[in-house]
């Protein structure tokens, strides 16, 4: 907690010693590997695993958290969908024609062409 001081706020706060500290660390540090390896699997069920000894040699407590996992944000981001395109529309087969041109190619075909076209 902290108090109010001629407007300005103190936190009432302690050192953590650098061996608990480091210990954190390290916990959050082994998790955040086992989520990677578990291909991004949450929090709570690689908790599980290391709990019902799934596991060898990794002790991983409760208390630990896994850290902010950009691949995991990014995976679960959205976007809107491309608004349709309602002036190019087909009323029949043939009747609207994609064509594209490809080349000069480095290799020539078996006739001896260096371009070629697809149409879809």
């Amino acid at each position: 907690m902290g108090s109010l001081d001629n407007k300005l706020y103190k936190l009432n706060c302690s050192l953590v010693p650098q061996e608990q500290a480091c210990v954190a660390s390290e916990q959050r540090r082994e998790l955040n590997l086992l989520h990677q390896r578990f291909g991004h699997l949450n929090e709570q069920q690689l908790k599980e695993i290391v709990g019902y000894n799934l596991t060898t040699k990794i002790k991983i407590p409760q208390s630990a958290r896994l850290s902010l996992c950009k691949t995991c944000v990014k995976g679960k981001s959205h976007r809107k969908p491309f608004k349709p395109v309602r002036g190019n529309q087909s009323s029949g087969p043939l009747r609207l024609v994609h064509s594209d041109v490809c080349g000069p190619m480095h290799t020539k075909s078996i006739g001896g062409r260096k371009y070629f076209v697809t149409f879809c």
